[in-house]
């Protein structure tokens, strides 16, 4: 059980959890069935332009994904796509993503083999974890919802470790093999050169200025400036909630140990990293 402390956002009686529409969500499940003949042509517009290089956000949610997309078309880079979904039996099965853009994705830049320049991040799996679960959490939000409220639905959506994103897509999608390759954990990125694509690998936890220095190699370039103001969670409906869990909630050990055992916080991770995440989240910080 996660320990907790008095929240001042707390409003009201903690009312039922009850499912409440998002036309936000609706929206963006329906563009995924409506524009991607639009999403096509601009694609296929873009074949002719001087750059020959496509490029793509391509990772696991909730690890700085939006903020690398828009610092990017912020530096003037384009064109600029993003996916955390493209392998195709997943897409079958997967009933909440927008599988009409991200089949096209598929279908162009991986078996049309596009020169496609590739960005993929990854993120302390404890502040993962809270994003995550907060960002299912918003069809249900409701702002009366009191700290040990949202702890005890926390516990609950953790009771098993999420399965392994770079196993699941990247591996499979790109044809690599991410964990036989050696990580360097101070430097904190790793390039690859593929047939057709280039990769970098980039830990969400690194100062902007190594961020700049990693995706500016990349792209060839050294003018390119992080924008960490972008962040999708602070403009979200549950904001002050989330920034309150952050600051003070303690997650069970069992949770914790459950998801620092995870493959590739074990490949990405130094031991001291690891040990820090798990003090933050043990510390009742006030």
């Amino acid at each position: 059980m996660l320990q907790k402390k008095e929240n001042p956002l707390k409003v009201g009686p903690v009312r039922r959890w009850q499912r409440i529409k998002d036309p936000f969500r609706d929206a963006y499940l329906l563009a995924g069935r409506v524009f991607p003949v639009f999403n096509d042509l601009f694609i296929r517009l873009s074949e002719g332009k001087p750059d020959p290089w496509t490029y793509l956000v391509y990772s696991e949610g909730h690890t700085g994904t939006t903020a690398l997309e828009y610092s990017l078309r912020n530096n003037g880079v384009a064109p600029v796509f993003r996916s955390h979904m493209l392998h195709p039996d997943r897409l079958k099965v997967e009933p909440h993503y927008p599988k009409g853009i991200s089949a096209m994705y598929y279908r162009h830049f991986i078996k049309g083999r596009r020169p496609l320049k590739v960005f993929s991040m990854v993120r302390n799996p404890l502040d993962q974890a809270v994003g995550r679960f907060f960002q299912h959490l918003r069809r249900f939000y409701s702002a009366e919802m009191s700290t040990g409220r949202l702890l005890e639905l926390f516990n609950l959506f953790y009771q098993e470790p999420p399965q392994d994103w770079i196993s699941l897509e990247l591996n499979p999608v790109l044809g690599l093999d991410i964990y036989s390759l050696p990580f360097d954990t101070d430097k904190g990125c790793l390039e690859i050169d593929g047939d057709w694509f280039k990769l970098l690998l980039i830990k969400l936890e690194l100062d902007n200025s190594k961020k700049e220095q990693a995706v500016s190699s990349v792209l060839g370039r050294d003018d390119f400036r992080w924008d960490g103001s972008i962040n999708a969670s602070r403009n979200n409906v549950y904001a002050k909630h989330y920034k309150y869990f952050k600051d003070h909630a303690v997650i069970d050990p069992g949770i914790q140990e459950r998801l620092l055992a995870l493959k590739y916080v074990r490949h990405f991770y130094s031991e001291a990293e690891i040990e820090s995440f798990r003090e933050y989240w043990s510390d009742p910080r006030i």
